[in-house]
C-alpha cells in the first residue's frame, strides 16, 4: 500500500471515529462507514483465519442461546424490532465479526500497525482540542451549546430536540455549563473513545510490523497518552476520571520513570503523587458523584437490571421481559447475558481470555483486560458497529502480535 492511499485510509477513519455517532439513518452513518473501512484494512494487510474449530464451538453455544431466546422471548433480543429474524441474524453475524477480529494473523502486518497508529494518535489530539476550544468557548460553532443541541441528530444517543433546548434554557437560567460530549452525546462515550485510542496506541507502541518492542521507550506515544489522560480529566464525569488513572497508572511507559528513578520507593512515591494530582484536580467532581451516587441516574440505568436478575436469568438469559426497563438496557455485557445467558457469558469469555493470552506477551494484560471491559459495560448493546469500530482499535493491534510473536519464535 503506497503512501496516499495509506494517508486516504487514516483520514477517513478519523473522521469516522470522530463522528461515530452521527448519521442520516442507522445504515447511513459513519460507525457503518467506520466499520467498513476496518473491513478494508484487514483485507489488505491479507488475513489468516485461525482457532478455527474454537470459534465455530464458542459461535454454536452463543447463537444456540440467542435464537431460542429470540424464538419464545423476542421482545428480550429487541423491544421495538419489526422482524425479530433479521434482528438475531443480525446479532449472529456481528458476533461472528468480533470474535473474528482476535483470532487472525496478517501476512503484512505494517499495513494495519501504521494506519491505527496514525489514526488513534491523530484523533486524541482532534478530540483533545475540540474539548479545550469548547471549554474556552471562543467560537459559537464550537460550544457547550452547540454540542448539547446537536445531540437531536446524532444516530446513537439521541434526544428530542425539545427536550434539549428545554434543558439548554434550564442551564442557562441558572448558570449551568453542558457537559462537554462532542459528537458523542454523552460524556462516557466520548471518555471510552479516548480511552479506546489511547489504549490502542499504546499497544501499537510496543510492537513493530516485525518485532515485539516492550523494553524500546516510545516518548512520542508518552505523549498522545498524556494528551489522552488530560483530555479524559476535563470531561470530569467519573467514568473519565477513572480512565484518566487507570492510564496514567497502567498506560504510561514506566521505563521512562525507570531510566530516571532506581528505586521501587520512589518509583511507588512518584505514581501516588500522579494520582493525588489526578485526585485533586477533580477532587469536586469525583466528591458530587460519591456523594450523589445512590441518586445517579446514569448508574441505575448501566447496572440496575442486574440487580433483579435470578441465578436462571444468568444461566438462559433473561426469562421475563416486564423486567426489562421501559429505556430498554443500557450496559452492554448485561445486554449479552440477558440475550444469551450463559453463551453471552462464554463468548465474552473467550475474546477476553484470547485478548489477555495477547496483551501479556506485551506486558500489558491489565490495561487490556479493563479496556475491554468498559467497553463492553457502555451504553449500547456489544455488537453496536460504533463499539465494534472501538473493539476493532484493541483487538486487531492485539491479532497482530499472534503474527509477529511467531515470526519472532521462528527466527
Amino acid at each position: 500500500m503506497n503512501r496516499i492511499t495509506l494517508l486516504m485510509f487514516v483520514i477517513l477513519l478519523v473522521a469516522s471515529i470522530v463522528l461515530l455517532q452521527s448519521g442520516t439513518t442507522y445504515y447511513l452513518s459513519f460507525q457503518i462507514f467506520g466499520l467498513l473501512l476496518v473491513t478494508l484494512i484487514i483485507a489488505a494487510s491479507g488475513p489468516i483465519f485461525v482457532n478455527v474449530g474454537a470459534v465455530i464451538l464458542v459461535m454454536t453455544v452463543f447463537s444456540a442461546f440467542l435464537v431460542i431466546k429470540s424464538i419464545f422471548i423476542p421482545q428480550v433480543v429487541s423491544i421495538n424490532s419489526e422482524n425479530i429474524i433479521m434482528t438475531t441474524i443480525g446479532a449472529v453475524s456481528h458476533a461472528l465479526i468480533l470474535i473474528i477480529f482476535t483470532n487472525l494473523k496478517f501476512k503484512r502486518t505494517k499495513i494495519l500497525i501504521n494506519i491505527f497508529k496514525l489514526t488513534t494518535a491523530t484523533v486524541i489530539i482532534i478530540l483533545v482540542s475540540l474539548i479545550i476550544l469548547t471549554k474556552l468557548s471562543l467560537f459559537s460553532f464550537i460550544d457547550s451549546h452547540y454540542f448539547l443541541l446537536q445531540n437531536s441528530s446524532l444516530v446513537f444517543n439521541m434526544s428530542p430536540i425539545e427536550m434539549l433546548q428545554n434543558d439548554l434554557r434550564y442551564r442557562i437560567f441558572n448558570g449551568i455549563q453542558p457537559r462537554v460530549d462532542l459528537f458523542y452525546g454523552e460524556s462516557s462515550f466520548l471518555a471510552i473513545v479516548l480511552m479506546s485510542c489511547a489504549v490502542s496506541h499504546c499497544i501499537i507502541s510496543r510492537i513493530s510490523s516485525t518485532r515485539i518492542v516492550v523494553s524500546k521507550i516510545d516518548y512520542r506515544s508518552s505523549i498522545v497518552m498524556v494528551l489522552a489522560i488530560l483530555g479524559l480529566l476535563s470531561l470530569e464525569s467519573l467514568s473519565s476520571i477513572i480512565y484518566a488513572v487507570i492510564l496514567a497508572t497502567l498506560g504510561l511507559r514506566s521505563e521512562i520513570l525507570n531510566k530516571l528513578i532506581s528505586s521501587r520507593t520512589a518509583m511507588i512515591v512518584i505514581w501516588l503523587f500522579i494520582i493525588m494530582v489526578i485526585g485533586f484536580y477533580s477532587y469536586d467532581t469525583l466528591y458530587h458523584r460519591i456523594s450523589t451516587i445512590q441518586n445517579s441516574l446514569s448508574l441505575s440505568q448501566r447496572f440496575g437490571p442486574i440487580l433483579v436478575f435470578g441465578v436462571e436469568d444468568f444461566m438462559f438469559g433473561l426469562l421475563d421481559e416486564s423486567i426489562i426497563p421501559k429505556a430498554g438496557i443500557h450496559n452492554g455485557l448485561i445486554y449479552l447475558i440477558a440475550i444469551s445467558g450463559l453463551g453471552g457469558f462464554f463468548y465474552f469469555i473467550f475474546i477476553l481470555n484470547t485478548s489477555i493470552y495477547l496483551s501479556q506477551i506485551i506486558k500489558m494484560r491489565i490495561l487490556v483486560s479493563l479496556t475491554l471491559m468498559a467497553l463492553a459495560v457502555q451504553n449500547g448493546a456489544m455488537f453496536s458497529p460504533n463499539k465494534m469500530v472501538l473493539f476493532s482499535l484493541i483487538l486487531l493491534p492485539l491479532s497482530c502480535i499472534r503474527t509477529i510473536n511467531f515470526k519472532d519464535n521462528q527466527s
